[in-house]
């Protein structure tokens, strides 16, 4: 809740999310992040949160010092659906 764009855009908000755990992202400290609260979460919103993870340091970095809490099963569902079509896409994309 604390990390939302004051004119309620769902992309500038999954951003600001991304950009503040990217600041608290290091080796040896975890990085809870909580969704509770927010309502009405949408798959953009996780879709830029984890693209954003995704550029900077690798989706691997939620295995190790970023951990999720989610409100409702419902914006856990939404997550995974935007975590699987992330993994997806890196699947297949080309190689450069």
């Amino acid at each position: 809740m604390d990390h939302l764009d004051a004119e309620g855009s769902v992309i500038r908000s999954g951003r600001l999310l991304a950009d503040a755990v990217l600041k608290h992202v290091s080796i040896d400290r975890v990085v809870v992040v909580s969704f509770s609260g927010l309502k009405g979460a949408a798959s953009s919103y996780f879709n830029v949160f984890l693209r954003r993870i995704q550029e900077v340091c690798g989706l691997a970095v939620f295995d190790s010092v970023i951990q999720l809490e989610f409100g409702t099963s419902i914006q856990k569902q939404i997550f995974d659906r935007s975590w699987n079509a992330m993994q997806d896409g890196l699947r297949n994309s080309p190689l450069d």
